[in-house]
């Protein structure tokens, strides 16, 4: 497991930021979504709301294979975290604070069926700053700035 910098976490955690999930199926073809819901509960896990996902829970399910990039327009900032898949979650504290928030607490057609929970397993810088490089664990060439 990797622990995400906090700078990273800041990212994932603001709403403003832009976020997408990519999974890959068992032939290898890739599927992207944007998913805002996306947040870090701690420096290791990122947690989202299925609200209407079809095939990437089945993605999620069969290859646990996960790539999550949150971008930031201000200041134009992006991170790629990769992660296993772990379980999709219906109860808990975690799922009752999805299902209470006002962005989808009152969505009568999709609402929250789930939370995905994922494992950090890598994180990359996405953008400015060493785009593609990767910060954790960090690579022999990384130099904080």
């Amino acid at each position: 497991m990797a622990r995400m910098p906090a700078k990273v976490i800041e990212k994932m955690n603001d709403p403003s930021a832009l976020k997408f999930m990519a999974t890959v199926d068992e032939e290898g073809t890739p599927n992207v979504v944007c998913i805002s819901s996306f947040i870090a509960i701690d420096e290791e896990t990122l947690v989202y709301a299925d609200l209407m996902g079809v095939k990437t829970p089945k993605n999620l399910r069969r290859t646990r294979k996960v790539t999550v990039n949150v971008y930031a327009p201000d200041p134009g900032v992006s991170y790629q975290v990769k992660g296993e898949f772990v379980e999709f979650i219906s109860g808990g504290p975690v799922f009752e604070a999805f299902t209470q928030h006002p962005a989808l607490k009152y969505d009568p057609v999709f609402g929250v069926k789930s939370v995905g929970v994922i494992r950090v397993r890598e994180v990359y810088s996405a953008g400015g700053y060493l785009p593609g490089r990767r910060i954790v664990p960090p690579e022999p060439y990384f130099v904080e700035s």
